[in-house]
């Protein structure tokens, strides 16, 4: 669920909210007077609050839930280990094959959540270059324009301020992800 509202939150509030900086800051070069500089700099404060509110509530969520996940699967091994070992004959054994049967458990369930950080680091950092690469392209392009052309087509090439709002959206996403990921192998990987 909590992956689910990064997404939600990511997709229909701050790209919608990146949108639409970019377009008060490009109509406000457009115009011989600054109009909207306020407004394109309102839209990025929230933007950039929203961005530390997303990030805050789901580094909360997963702390509180690594400090009760640890406490519920002590009990749960407890209850089968024990209930295992009540069985007349074979409760030794089937408690000793219980904890390998859950240590092994743990083992490939940590290196699936290995593996998926693997790949998230790889498909991200796909569009992260791709939009790197974009504003710094759009940034050279404004300060070869500088000199040779009007002041407003120049400020209206520099407002790649949009990539850079775009890529703390990737980074963020993959942290958040990534935090999510670690606390859910870290709170599951105590054997007792």
């Amino acid at each position: 669920f909590i992956l689910y509202g990064i997404e939600v939150l990511m997709i229909y509030v701050l790209l919608p909210l990146i949108n639409l900086y970019v377009l008060f800051y490009l109509t406000n070069c457009m115009m011989k007077e600054e109009v909207f500089s306020k407004t394109a700099e309102l839209v990025r404060d929230i933007f950039s609050w929203g961005a530390k509110l997303v990030l805050t509530i789901v580094v909360g969520l997963n702390v509180v839930q690594g400090m009760i996940a640890p406490a519920v699967d002590y009990a749960s091994r407890t209850t089968l280990t024990k209930s295992l070992s009540l069985i007349p004959g074979i409760g030794g054994a089937a408690a000793a094959i219980g904890d390998i049967f859950i240590g092994s458990g743990m083992v490939i369930k940590n290196s699936v959540g290995v593996a998926a950080m693997f790949l998230l680091i790889f498909l991200s950092l796909i569009p992260f270059c791709k939009v790197l690469i974009i504003t710094l392209l759009y940034k050279c392009m404004a300060a070869f324009l500088e000199p040779i052309a009007d002041k407003r087509i120049a400020e209206t090439m520099n407002g790649a301020h949009g990539g850079e709002m775009l890529m703390r959206v990737i980074t963020t996403t993959v942290f958040m992800v990534f935090i999510t990921v670690a606390m859910m192998c870290a709170t599951t990987s105590f054997v007792v």
